[in-house]
């Protein structure tokens, strides 16, 4: 069986690609093989987000995150939606993590540190393949979903408004 991809917009010269299932799956085991080393040796991730609740508008900036812990999906899958799309999926990985926090909201200022874990997360992408004018490969993610089962957070926060901080961790 093959599941082809085809990648030329309006009838316009282009490539296609058939990848038998053997070879998909071949690929697949490469590609998640590839993709947990990455995850398990993460290190040094940063990110920023804002918040905005009644009363309080900021960002929270999230520093040197690695990876504690990782065990990798106990099942990866790979489908073809003919004839542009292809759907892949992680399911049921656990994840540890730590870093570092500041968050600034108006007059409040903190910073401190994370840990935590997600349990039994699953991951559904939806990849869209198709080619530009000028004929390079363009590759557009137009779904992506995680389900969570459980997760648990924990937050130490320094300096004088660490207690306050400590008491929205209850809440959230």
């Amino acid at each position: 069986m093959t599941a082809p991809i085809l990648l030329t917009p309006n009838g316009n010269a282009g490539v296609k690609i058939r990848l038998t299932k053997k070879g998909i799956n071949h690929v697949k085991t490469v590609g998640v093989r590839l993709l947990n080393e990455q995850i398990s040796q993460l290190s040094g991730y940063s990110t920023q987000f804002t918040i905005s609740q009644p009363g309080i508008e900021g960002y929270v900036n999230l520093n040197n995150v690695r990876v504690l812990q990782y065990n990798p999906p106990q099942v990866s899958v790979v489908n073809f939606l003919p004839p542009r799309y292809v759907v892949f999926g992680l399911e049921n990985m656990d994840i540890s993590l730590t870093g570092a926090f500041y968050g600034n909201g108006g007059p409040f200022q903190v910073d401190g540190f994370v840990d935590g874990s997600i349990l039994g997360m699953t991951v559904a992408l939806t990849a869209e393949f198709a080619t530009t004018d000028d004929g390079l490969m363009r590759v557009q993610v137009p779904n992506c979903s995680t389900i969570i089962s459980r997760s648990h957070f924990n937050i130490n926060p320094q300096g004088p408004m660490g207690p306050v901080v400590k008491t929205l961790e209850v809440v959230a």
